[in-house]
């Protein structure tokens, strides 16, 4: 397919007599050549690209040939036709050969150059005077007007890289969490706002009904303690009386006692 394209630009651009003239042949024709964009700014190291734009007005043409100068801050690293010139000529250093078998009229797109910037400064990107654009004429009548409207560039520096961010340290995950299921959330049921109020004042009656049976019950078991109490003084008091008299009793049985074996003396004399 490349060398079928070759040979067909070779074939048009002999019909046009693109190739039959020399390399400082001098354009007179009204075809403009220009760069898009015309100028920028561009950072060390960085490449770009700038498309060779052709404008033959309502003339018919069929072939263009861009011998492009560049500064000394730029070095030429890539070239190639668009699809309105088609056809791709094997062209020399900054030389860009496009050709087209139907023919172009107008503002037309022929191809790009790309550069990369090597340093810091201005340089700028022109037509040689060695540049063509043939008419579709069958005598390939160059149709430039020899203008070499150069584009400028300024060339800068880098834009400082910013430092990155410092990583933020994933959370730790637990072993022990890894296999526990998610917690279902159980619905709450809907209880009505009258619902709530009885139960709100069913709780309070039992809880009255609860106070008023403690204190019931707290003065019923007051009382039987008391009485227990009681009882219990009662019966520390009755052994105490039965005591005392058994004391007199026995008091009183020692005296007759005595009695009984001292016999008077009346009763000796008597018996004498």
């Amino acid at each position: 397919m490349n060398k079928i394209k070759v040979l067909v630009f070779s074939a048009i651009m002999a019909l046009t007599g693109l190739v039959a003239l020399p390399q400082t042949a001098m354009a007179a024709g009204s075809a403009n050549l220009s760069f898009s964009p015309a100028g920028g700014s561009h950072a060390v190291g960085s490449t770009f690209a700038v498309s060779v734009v052709e404008n033959s007005g309502g003339a018919a043409v069929n072939g263009v040939q861009a011998d492009v100068a560049y500064g000394a801050g730029l070095r030429l690293v890539g070239k190639g036709c668009s699809g309105n010139f088609e056809i791709a000529a094997p062209a020399g250093g900054s030389s860009l050969a496009c050709a087209s078998v139907s023919p172009k009229s107008g503002v037309r797109t022929v191809g790009f150059v790309s550069f990369r910037v090597l340093s810091t400064g201005s340089a700028s990107i022109s037509f040689l005077p060695s540049s063509q654009v043939t008419a579709s004429d069958g005598q390939g009548t160059n149709v430039w007007n020899g203008a070499a409207n150069p584009a400028g560039f300024s060339l800068v520096n880098p834009a400082p890289v910013p430092a990155p961010a410092p990583a933020t340290p994933a959370p730790k995950v637990l072993s022990d969490t890894k296999n526990v299921a998610p917690k279902k959330v159980e619905a709450k049921p809907v209880v009505k706002k009258s619902n709530k109020a009885r139960m709100i004042w069913s709780i309070v009656g039992l809880i009255v009904v609860l106070a008023a049976a403690a204190v019931i019950f707290s003065e019923s078991a007051r009382k039987q303690i008391v009485a227990w109490a009681a009882n219990l003084n009662d019966k520390a008091k009755t052994p105490t009386k039965t005591s005392k008299s058994s004391a007199v009793t026995a008091s009183t049985v020692a005296t007759t006692t005595k009695a009984v074996k001292k016999p008077s003396a009346k009763t000796t004399k008597k018996s004498k």
